[in-house]
């Protein structure tokens, strides 16, 4: 089973949002990741980044993923993720998922694309289908206020690395642990449609949970991430099993948890409206 966290945003990692330049409105709200080696003792001995030369391969899948100039927009030096040497960092970004590999001591290992790999294919790899390699980018504005880079764009860099990569948890909110009994909240107070997969254009409903029924524990057995929402695949009282939505992000400003399943860490702005009710 995947292990799934998402990176804090400073605020909750620091008790305080990260200093801004004068010159500057808001700054990328990066979360550096640092190469990580175990000793004979099974200790983990953490220091140094990683610094990627990107091929013509990577780069053509950022190209990919990205909106239009949004690739541009990230192979800049110094816009957030380049260095002025044209070598990329390992980084990840505020409120953005991360896939656990392993947690020794206080430090986890964070699963990364490997650098001398060849990319996947970005139809079937990118935001939308719930890789936590790739990242989502975030801002953060003096007082804490978290938006998309540039004036609003959707842009999209990869945890990419050549090294194992390693961070410490205190900067990490882990997912809660599954499988989990919970009950549907008044947030689906129609109801919340059970689906064949986590997907409300391709999953077929098979079933509806509430409105009568929201005091029956559904069980969750899987994380299922998809962009900026959660799906889980449960079990529901009567033992049918299927996808639901347990937090659904479609838009800004309407983030909501359809269960009580909770995290304190919010996701990055989402990039596409949909209606979770309609097929």
């Amino acid at each position: 089973m995947n292990l799934y966290a998402r990176f804090k945003h400073d605020i909750d990692a620091f008790g305080d949002s990260r200093v801004i330049p004068d010159k500057q409105k808001a700054t990328p709200e990066t979360v550096p990741l640092q190469i990580g080696k175990l000793s004979t003792a099974g200790d983990i001995q953490v220091g140094g980044k990683d610094e990627i030369w990107l091929s013509s391969a990577w780069k053509d899948y950022l190209f990919a993923i990205n909106p239009k100039n949004g690739a541009d927009y990230v192979l800049t030096p110094k816009a957030g993720w380049l260095n002025t040497n044209d070598k990329a960092d390992t980084l990840g970004f505020g409120g953005n998922l991360l896939e656990i590999q392993r947690v020794v001591g206080a430090y986890a290992e964070v699963r990364c694309f490997d650098a001398n790999a060849l990319p996947p294919d970005p139809e079937v790899t990118n935001y939308m289908s719930g890789d936590p390699r790739i990242q989502k980018w975030t801002v953060v504005q003096r007082g804490g206020a978290i938006l998309n880079p540039g004036k609003g764009a959707d842009i999209y860099s990869l945890l990419l690395s050549n090294e194992d990569m390693w961070i410490h948890v205190s900067r990490v909110e882990f997912f809660p642990n599954l499988p989990m009994q919970v009950t549907v909240s008044s947030a689906a107070w129609k109801g919340l449609y059970v689906r064949s997969q986590p997907d409300v254009r391709k999953g077929k409903v098979v079933g509806v949970v509430g409105p009568w029924s929201f005091s029956n524990p559904i069980t969750l057995l899987e994380y299922a991430p998809r962009g900026s929402s959660v799906w889980a695949k449960a079990r529901m009282h009567n033992g049918k099993e299927g996808y639901i939505a347990i937090l659904w992000y479609p838009a800004a400003s309407q983030m909501k948890y359809y269960t009580s399943w909770r995290m304190d860490t919010t996701p990055p702005i989402p990039p596409i409206p949909i209606n979770p009710r309609k097929s």
